[in-house]
């Protein structure tokens, strides 16, 4: 079981993009957390557009960093194997699978 972790701090169009990129992967992370690190922008009005993707979204009242909202993502995961993206990255339709794939001829 892969879970994926994506702190946010605003930028609301990056997060939607990755999302959307998510939304339309091959295979999909079992678990999705959005730490949203105490962004001004909506960002939990924007994951609750994604309920196929079953997003687990934790805030933070102040930005408490990158490590911090990691860190919580870890304690919290129920996974095997957790990532670490930010929400400005573009992805690959296959990029779960890949990642399955090394796992399993590791």
């Amino acid at each position: 079981m892969i879970s994926l972790a994506i702190p946010v701090l605003n930028n609301l169009n990056h997060t939607r993009n990755i999302l959307l990129n998510i939304k339309d992967c091959v295979e999909i992370p079992e678990e999705l957390f959005i730490i949203d690190d105490g962004s001004t922008e909506d960002i939990k009005s924007l994951v609750s557009e994604f309920k196929t993707l079953n997003i687990k979204y934790i805030r933070h009242e102040q930005s408490m960093g990158f490590n911090y909202s990691c860190n919580e993502a870890i304690k919290l995961s129920i996974g095997e194997y957790i990532s670490f993206f930010n929400n400005d990255l573009i992805l690959n339709k296959f990029v779960f699978k890949k990642i399955l794939i090394c796992l399993f001829f590791k």
